[in-house]
């Protein structure tokens, strides 16, 4: 399943049907490389979201987990690095969850990303973190995103509340 799906330069997706969900989904990941990482949907009071572009590619923010650190703390850590805001606190501790596959220097990784709903009151200057090649980070409106969803990965389009391409 997996060669299909990389050498399928139009499949979008592929889908699983197994009656042992966890066994599959054990099975599944010894696959690849596991990474765990967390980031921040992070709107405004005028429900803008705060985006980053990176590669040519509007994503939210996000990074990996450093020692000992909570999930919650990664999110809050990463998008202060990736945007230089401050003022942004979580408004739901129940992450939502997902999970894409990239190939990375020949090796297949499966990122596992907690997203945590965030807020904030400022519009602070935004700083992209240039190091990270982090192009551009900026506040977009829905209609905005939803003008510019083919510049965005699909596995953002339930967290943004975009349709599916």
């Amino acid at each position: 399943m997996l060669d299909l799906f990389w050498d399928t330069s139009d499949l979008n997706g592929v889908s699983a049907y197994c009656p042992e969900i966890d066994t599959m989904w054990a099975k599944f990941k010894t696959k690849f490389k596991f990474i765990k990482a967390a980031g921040g949907i992070v709107s405004t009071q005028n429900d803008e979201l705060l985006i980053i572009k990176r590669n040519g590619f509007f994503d939210l923010p996000k990074g990996h987990f450093k020692k000992n650190e909570t999930a919650s703390k990664a999110a809050i850590r990463e998008v202060a690095e990736e945007c230089g805001i401050h003022s942004h606190y979580i408004i739901d501790d129940d992450p939502i969850i997902t999970y894409h596959v990239y190939k990375l220097d020949g090796e297949i990784i499966l990122k596992e990303t907690q997203w945590f709903k965030m807020k904030t009151k400022d519009l602070e200057s935004l700083i992209p973190q240039k190091e990270e090649g982090i192009e551009e980070a900026l506040w977009m409106s829905n209609s905005k995103i939803n003008q510019n969803i083919n510049l965005f990965y699909p596995s953002l389009f339930d967290l943004l509340g975009a349709p599916s391409q």
